[in-house]
């Protein structure tokens, strides 16, 4: 079987390593549960563009081995490796 995999947030926990970076960069730390929606900007105090452009940085200055698994990810690949299924992971992020 073919299986497409996204990146962030399902293998990746990105987002919680976005907010550390943040911390670290603006001297605040934001908790997950305090996102509602995906529509972040506005809790940051940012416009649109400027998130995309603190996310933008984040992705140049990460690199995958930073990043933790989501719970669970790597005995669900492992199991679907195992299964011989075809895997690919997918991402809307530029490469």
């Amino acid at each position: 079987m073919k299986i497409a995999l996204d990146f962030d947030e399902v293998l990746a926990e990105t987002f919680d390593s976005l907010l550390r970076y943040y911390q670290r960069r603006y001297g605040k730390l934001y908790k997950r549960e305090e996102f509602k929606e995906y529509k972040f900007w506005p809790l940051l105090g940012k416009n649109r563009e400027e998130a995309t452009r603190f996310v933008d940085e984040f992705l140049e200055t990460h690199t995958f081995d930073e990043l933790m698994p989501v719970d669970g990810a790597i005995e669900s690949v492992s199991e679907m490796l195992n299964n011989r299924d075809k895997l690919y992971i997918i991402t809307a992020r530029p490469l």
